[in-house]
């Protein structure tokens, strides 16, 4: 066994035995609601690789790269979103994430409050939740077109586990990076059409290889 592997499985244990105090975003364990509402991991499959398309900045010229390992065999069930966060060719800006689009059975979310995040091993960065109402157009390359994204940022523990708990109220409008402001975006619990995990640069804040192991999205 790894190392880090050695490492994380230490702090889960510990966490089991004796959790960390919550915060309004980091909270322990996964409530009976989130069990019900499984939509990746858990309970539910998070389908194989290819069920998560990654969007990176690559599209704007940037070199960042994402993935998503649902078959992590040192963290069974699990699945290890990982990459390379690129600052160098955009002049300190950078983004990358995967993105699944929910079946039409487990769009409509109406009936819960939000959404929790099972993560743990992180890697003391700050991540983001992002959920979709609209697909954009595809494009001859097969990439679709830009469109508004809600997202909720959260920011981990090195090696902590934790449950990151996002109200649909606390969702922000993003259109091509930028915040929506005028009023004219509201997120729709009852058709989120896609999801996405996230890491961006912050202005080169953020940098370099990332880890996050991710046991469960659910609705709450």
């Amino acid at each position: 066994m790894s190392p880090r592997f050695l490492f994380c499985l230490g702090v889960l244990i510990a966490g089991a035995i004796a959790a960390p105090a919550s915060s309004p975003q980091q909270q322990q364990p996964l409530s009976a609601a989130a069990r019900r509402g499984e939509l990746f991991g858990g309970a539910a499959t998070w389908g194989d690789d290819a069920t998560w398309l990654a969007v990176t900045d690559r599209v704007r010229g940037g070199a960042s790269t994402a993935a998503l390992d649902t078959h992590a065999a040192a963290h069974a069930g699990a699945a290890v979103f990982a990459g390379v966060l690129d600052t160098a060719a955009l002049g300190g800006a950078g983004f990358a994430s995967v993105r699944a689009e929910l079946s039409a059975a487990r769009r409509d979310l109406a009936a819960f409050a939000g959404i929790a995040v099972a993560a743990d091993c992180a890697d003391g960065r700050t991540y983001a939740l992002n959920l979709h109402n609209s697909l954009g157009a595809r494009r001859p390359d097969g990439r679709r077109e830009s469109a508004v994204e809600f997202k909720f940022s959260f920011e981990t523990t090195p090696g902590a586990a934790a449950v990151f708990y996002a109200p649909f109220s606390a969702f922000v409008p993003y259109y091509r990076g930028r915040p929506v402001t005028d009023g004219s975006a509201t997120l729709d619990p009852s058709n989120i059409v896609s999801m996405s995990i996230m890491i961006q640069s912050y202005f080169d804040k953020q940098k370099g290889p990332y880890e996050l192991v991710l046991h469960s999205i659910s609705a709450y």
